[in-house]
């Protein structure tokens, strides 16, 4: 089978490809979603919404605000338990499991559209073998200011 789908797989195209495979039409390949290349420097835009609701809305093929808060609200509620997981690998200096926890949330972050989030989570997954224990750290700080405005925006919209 020649189609495929990257994270985080967007509802539509799912609902394409599985329409195609029932009927036995052979469909393109989907496009492939955007990735986030942040390359060194990661930039949080005060005046840039924390969160893409385009993107979002792709993800999970609805544009309903209501509906895209109530999952937001379920990310605000869910990410700091995955981001105490990194903090508890940093803390450890465990770099396999900052590597992992910094994955998980960086997957959860790009689900919800937090490009941003999702960026400085990427970086650190990227970079935790190097060991850079105070870097990580300083990261992890841009982490945790970058949640609160997410936690800021889905406040300031409901």
């Amino acid at each position: 089978m020649n189609d495929c789908f990257t994270k985080p797989v967007e509802a539509v195209k799912l609902r394409s490809l599985l329409e195609n495979l029932g009927s036995g039409n052979k469909s393109p390949s989907p496009a492939p979603t955007p990735s986030i290349d942040d390359g060194d420097q990661i930039s949080i835009n005060p005046d840039q919404p924390p969160i893409d609701l385009g993107r979002l809305s792709t993800i999970i093929g609805d544009d309903d605000e209501d509906e895209l808060f109530f999952l937001l609200n379920i990310f605000n509620n869910e990410f700091p338990k995955l981001l105490g997981n990194l903090e508890m690998a940093i803390q450890e200096r465990d770099a396999r499991s900052v590597h992992d926890c910094a994955h998980a949330a960086k997957g959860a972050a790009l689900n919800a559209g937090a490009l941003v989030l999702s960026g400085i989570l990427k970086k650190i997954e990227a970079d935790a073998h190097l060991e850079n224990w105070d870097e990580t750290k300083e990261r992890t700080g841009a982490v945790k200011s970058e949640h609160a405005r997410i936690v800021r925006f889905c406040n300031d919209r409901q």
